[in-house]
């Protein structure tokens, strides 16, 4: 029983260590999200939207694991409701931001690239998991040059949009309509 509850504490330090705290609300349970007023007495943010919408604050360059990125925070009801984090294009970017969503215990539910379409939901009514699984990743692997590209993903109530034009990429996690 202890080393199970080490391990949950170490895990909880690694993930913490590796991913900014302004994200950590989207990637583990229970973590509130900050607010207005924290966000306000930090160093590494500043606000950045303009006075017609809903207040944005900028941060200076974060890691999200190895991929650096500079974020915008929105917020509503006086807490970050979404972060769309801001990436340099590159295919190692692209794959990693895929491989740290999953680290982060995201499921990939849908796909779009260009107008093609791959929903998980929609194919698991007529598939298995494993005939899924491969579907998917031969989808994925059969356009890698295409772009738009746009996948989402899902953790509980938490969405990551991961996006790109095949010149930048944008990250955003939002909370689901059930928890607004």
């Amino acid at each position: 029983m202890r080393v199970i509850v080490l391990l949950c504490v170490i895990w909880s330090c690694w993930v913490s260590a590796n991913v900014p705290d302004f994200i950590l609300p989207f990637v583990e349970q229970n973590t509130p999200p900050l607010t207005q007023s924290e966000l306000t007495q930090r160093n590494d943010m500043v606000e950045c939207g303009d006075e017609h919408r809903a207040p944005i604050y900028c941060s200076d360059v974060v890691e999200y694991y190895k991929t650096s990125a500079w974020a915008e925070l929105e917020i509503t009801n006086s807490e970050v409701s979404s972060v769309r984090m801001h990436i340099d294009f590159s295919r190692m970017a692209y794959s990693d931001l895929q491989l740290n969503l999953r680290r982060d215990g995201f499921q990939l539910t849908q796909v779009m690239i260009g107008d093609q379409y791959f929903s998980v939901q929609e194919q698991l009514t007529k598939h298995s998991m494993p005939e899924v699984d491969k579907a998917l990743v031969l989808f994925l692997n059969q356009t890698p040059t295409i772009f738009p590209q746009q996948q989402q993903w899902q953790k509980g109530n938490n969405i990551a949009q991961l996006v790109t034009d095949g010149q930048a990429i944008s990250l955003v996690f939002t909370y689901s309509e059930s928890t607004l």
